[in-house]
């Protein structure tokens, strides 16, 4: 039998005339190496430095890759995920531990032709747990993401790319909020990530994308937001910039060749 949010969620994407198929501290000295090579370049680390007028604070995110060299496992405080993927190669499941013995989230995914079409998520912070649905559409360019929240209803968000598989807009609740992107021509840091993680992140524009972002507005603000970035000689970002006037990030790349 189908739960209600199931059967809700079957009933949308009925009324689209579609069927429902369907993230510790890294050493401050730590670098990456100098030596030009063509070979792929693995994100295991990212360095954030937020400077504002009371001084500056330092996080970091940490990453690992299993014997495939897929991503295993993404550490930073905002906690400890885990990627685990099917006998297909495909991103199963992406968990969220706070530490070894509470689980903030768990979310499974399923498949179609390669991309995903339905996920379901376990939040376990919430008493009673909370169950998200989520449906994903294809249409050209477009992604929609039709997402049945565990308490507070639906909420409908399209993901627009260009040719180059770059996020270009993503229009929140149907123009609740539009964001537009533009990008550079360079090798994004997480170039070597499976197109399942890409695609589960698809409403992260950094993650998703193969370049790097070089602007983003909102739809009704006249602001701008520029990053500003530095490549090393196989065209992959060493830093990157950005400021909303009351916080500076910079953020330093780590990689390594498996």
């Amino acid at each position: 039998m189908k739960t209600v949010n199931q059967l809700a969620l079957t009933i949308l994407l009925a009324s689209l005339g579609v069927s429902c198929k369907k993230v510790d501290s890294v050493p401050a000295t730590l670098t990456s190496p100098t030596v030009t090579t063509n070979k792929i370049k693995y994100l295991v680390g990212q360095i954030f430095s937020d400077s504002t007028k009371n001084g500056v604070t330092i996080t970091t995110t940490t990453y690992t890759y299993d014997d495939k060299k897929r991503l295993s496992t993404e550490k930073s405080t905002g906690g400890n995920y885990t990627f685990v993927y099917n006998d297909y190669g495909e991103l199963f499941s992406i968990t969220n531990n706070l530490n070894s013995q509470f689980s903030i989230y768990s979310q499974e995914f399923r498949y179609n032709g390669g991309k995903i079409t339905t996920a379901v998520r376990h939040s376990y912070t919430h008493v009673p747990q909370l169950v998200d649905n989520y449906a994903y559409v294809y249409t050209g360019n477009n992604v929609t993401e039709l997402h049945i929240n565990g308490d507070s209803g639906y909420k409908v968000t399209v993901y627009t790319f260009d040719a180059n598989n770059n996020l270009i807009k993503s229009d929140y609740n149907l123009e609740d909020q539009v964001n537009f992107y533009t990008f550079d021509d360079k090798k994004s840091p997480y170039t070597a990530w499976s197109l399942a993680i890409k695609s589960a992140m698809a409403g992260s524009a950094d993650v998703c994308s193969t370049n790097n972002i070089l602007t983003q507005k909102a739809m009704y603000s006249n602001a701008v937001i520029t990053y500003t970035y530095t490549y090393n000689s196989d065209g992959y970002p060493l830093t990157r910039r950005t400021s909303n006037g009351i916080v500076t990030r910079t953020v330093k790349y780590v990689y390594a060749t498996l």
